[in-house]
């Protein structure tokens, strides 16, 4: 079939590398023959080398596995093979042909792969749908892409400078380096002088004398007759809690102004009857201002005057009294 081991499988014993070629010649033909029943022969004893050796790994017991099945039968061990001039051995009985057993299985899967075609079919619409705005969706990317393509070359054009930074950085950090174990070695004379000059302070300036750690007793709180007020200033005298019962409330002669300022009197609650209305003389006016004159209710006729002329027909010039003669 032209396979080839793996790297691992041929790194195996020769007798363990057979078991492997078997395994994968066993898979290889089982698609071809449909999962039916084969009949393998190997010039060894595939099957007692199998039980016999514990299975190295995980692929020796996949080999394991696909050649030891419980419902295969055991694969006779051939014979090794016959010089040309010995009779060919009888070809073995052919297996009984396995595909009208497995034409069943094949119609009743049928119905329910034909009932799961509606479904898709329903499904074809909404897809379709779904494409136009995906088109349309399509030249706002495309118009996209010129401005992204345009501000590549000034990102390509700032990388040189940064890359023309980064030996000057990196030629920075063995100082840096070097400068650390300097530092790291001056750190224990450090610790090991705070020790002599903390014993070096005397004992009264480590800490204040006991006298000064704490007020004295007479200062830590007020003295009694401090901590509250006196008796005679924490309320105000009775005299002064209130006001005296003549200033509580207004006297009398002031809480009503007098009877004669309650109300105007009366010669000024209403005007006097000559001012209530007006004269009668005053209240129409007089007959001759009621209606206009009579010449000049209605504006008076107009004067007709016919004049002679040289051509017909007469010419009618019409005159009111109070305007001005008009031809």
């Amino acid at each position: 079939m032209g396979i080839v081991l793996d790297p691992i499988c041929r790194g195996w014993p020769e007798c363990v590398q057979a078991i492997a070629a078997t395994a994968i010649s066993v898979d290889e033909g089982q698609k071809i023959t449909f999962g039916a029943p084969m009949i393998v022969h190997t010039p060894h004893t595939v099957r007692n080398i199998l039980l016999q050796r514990e299975a190295p790994n995980f692929a020796l017991l996949h080999n394991k596995c696909s050649l030891s099945p419980p419902s295969s039968p055991p694969s006779p061990p051939s014979s090794p093979p016959s010089p040309p001039s010995s009779p060919p051995s009888p070809p073995s009985s052919p297996p009984s042909p396995p595909l009208i057993s497995a034409v069943p299985p094949l119609i009743s899967a049928v119905p329910p792969l034909i009932s799961a075609v509606p479904p898709l079919i329903s499904a074809v619409p909404p897809l379709i749908s779904a494409v136009p705005p995906l088109i349309s969706a399509v030249p706002p990317l495309i118009s996209a892409v010129p401005p992204l393509i345009s501000a590549v070359p000034p990102l390509i054009s700032a990388v040189p400078p940064l890359i023309s930074a980064v030996p000057p950085l990196i030629s920075a950090v063995p100082p840096l380096i070097s400068a650390v174990p300097p530092l790291i070695s001056a750190v224990p004379p450090l610790i090991s002088a705070v020790p002599p000059l903390i014993s070096a302070v005397p004992p009264h300036l480590r800490q204040p004398p006991p006298h000064l750690r704490q007020p004295p007793p007479h200062l830590r709180q007020p003295p009694p007759h401090l901590r509250q007020p006196p008796p005679h200033l924490r309320q105000p005298p009775p005299h002064l809690r209130q006001p005296p019962p003549h200033l509580r409330q207004p006297p009398p002669h002031l809480r009503q102004p007098p009877p004669h300022l309650r109300q105007p009197p009366p010669h000024l609650r209403q005007p006097p009857p000559h001012l209530r209305q007006p004269p009668p003389h005053l209240r129409q006016p007089p007959p001759h201002l009621r209606q206009p004159p009579p010449h000049l209710r209605q504006p008076p006729p107009p004067i007709f005057t016919i004049l002679p002329s040289h051509h017909p027909p007469p010419l009618i010039i019409t005159r009111w009294p109070d305007q001005p003669r008009s031809c």
